[in-house]
């Protein structure tokens, strides 16, 4: 299909494929947050609770990993365009979220996908700005960061009320802590489709629309700009702070379920805060 103001419907290709992948990431971000104490039982022995590396250092990574590799994602996507990053991301997601799923059984080999998984987002989510820039009018760049923004929030609520309804996540019932092996074939199944998809549909496409009046830097031009700008810094700063509170919650929700006396694994605490949150925004 021919890229370009000809055919403006395929720029909501894109963004299909882009969210829905954006989806697929965020949902293995927290496999493990919303069931961690079932899951502790699944890998009994395998790992010592009270250790730096435990359930909930599978959520931590990402964090790490978003550090250290947000900005070497971002030059990447700048420099060689959308394409290229998103392959990128697309190839680990699939090729990790498989690993993950086939030693589902080994704590280990969780560990060891979930750090790949959690190297392939940044080249994921850092592509908003570009699809939106590249793909969308002036006009039409805000919807498309809101649906974007909006497919992260549906991954973390599809893991935290749809993961408890895979495994056994009461404790008064049989089946306690079994059925993570189903749970991460079936969210590898779905990281597979939408890696599939986004190769095969999202394009590069470096010309702009005639309304748009963008001033075009070199990544590292950029970057020191927008840190010459106060109102930027303090921005920045808020955002780390805000983003850095709502993801240690995310990652712990089973912990802080447990903190105050829910003994079901069921997630409605993380899906209730979030599905809240959004409503007050």
């Amino acid at each position: 299909m021919k890229q370009g103001n000809s055919y403006p419907v395929y720029r909501y290709v894109i963004l299909a494929a882009f969210m829905l992948i954006t989806v697929a990431i965020e949902i293995q971000w927290l496999t493990h947050a919303a069931v961690a104490r079932p899951a502790e039982l699944f890998y009994g022995g395998q790992f010592n609770p009270d250790s730096f590396l435990n359930i909930d250092f599978l959520a931590m990574v990402y964090m790490v990993a978003f550090l250290v590799m947000s900005f070497p994602a971002s030059y990447i996507i700048d420099t060689y365009g959308i394409r290229t990053g998103l392959a990128i991301g697309a190839v680990l997601l699939a090729v990790f979220s498989l690993i993950k799923a086939s030693f589902a059984h080994s704590f280990t080999g969780v560990v060891i996908a979930q750090t790949g998984l959690a190297i392939a987002q940044p080249f994921i989510l850092n592509g908003v700005t570009a699809v939106t820039a590249r793909w969308f009018p002036l006009y039409q760049r805000g919807m498309a960061a809101g649906l974007l923004a909006l497919a992260q929030y549906v991954g973390i609520i599809i893991a935290m009320l749809v993961t408890p309804m895979l495994i056994g996540s009461d404790p008064s019932q049989t089946g306690y802590g079994t059925g993570f092996e189903k749970m991460l074939w079936i969210y590898g199944i779905i990281s597979v489709v939408a890696a599939i998809f986004s190769l095969l549909l999202i394009k590069n496409r470096e010309t702009r629309d005639g309304d748009s009046a963008d001033e075009r830097y070199a990544f590292k031009k950029g970057f020191l700009h927008i840190l010459s700008n106060r109102d930027m810094r303090l921005t920045i700063f808020m955002f780390l702070i805000g983003l850095g509170i709502f993801n240690a919650i995310s990652s712990m929700t089973d912990s802080i379920a447990e903190r105050v006396g829910v003994e079901d694994s069921d997630g409605l605490i993380g899906g209730v805060m979030l599905i809240g949150g959004s409503s007050e925004q």
